[in-house]
């Protein structure tokens, strides 16, 4: 899994996680409706989609916490390339340096 990859995967989940709290509102809300008017199916409906959409709810965030730190494990290794990337081109612009110091050095 490469960055982008990741951080449009933590997007979609995050809209999922999003939507289904909305889920959960509607739901709720229905429950109260349903009680206040004394329907008892649709309290019961109103429940079941809250409890389901609760549900969902911490399944997307759990999934874009672990996609977040998926990112942030990716970002991290990539920035220790780099940091050994530049350590290497640095060694070898001294090595050169000292090569040519020496060849100057060298010449009558």
């Amino acid at each position: 899994m490469n960055l982008d990859d990741a951080a449009i995967d933590a997007a979609a989940a995050g809209a999922a996680a999003t939507k289904a709290a909305g889920a959960s509102w509607a739901g709720a809300a229905a429950s109260v409706l349903g009680w206040v008017t004394q329907i008892d199916l649709l309290t019961l409906v109103g429940v079941l989609v809250a409890v389901s959409g609760a549900l969902v709810s911490w399944y997307y965030q759990h999934q874009r916490t672990r996609l977040a730190r998926a990112e942030s494990e990716i970002r991290q290794r990539n920035l220790l390339l780099d940091e050994q990337i530049k350590k290497q081109k640095l060694a070898e612009m001294e090595a050169r340096i000292t090569s040519h110091a020496e060849r100057m050095c060298d010449e009558p």
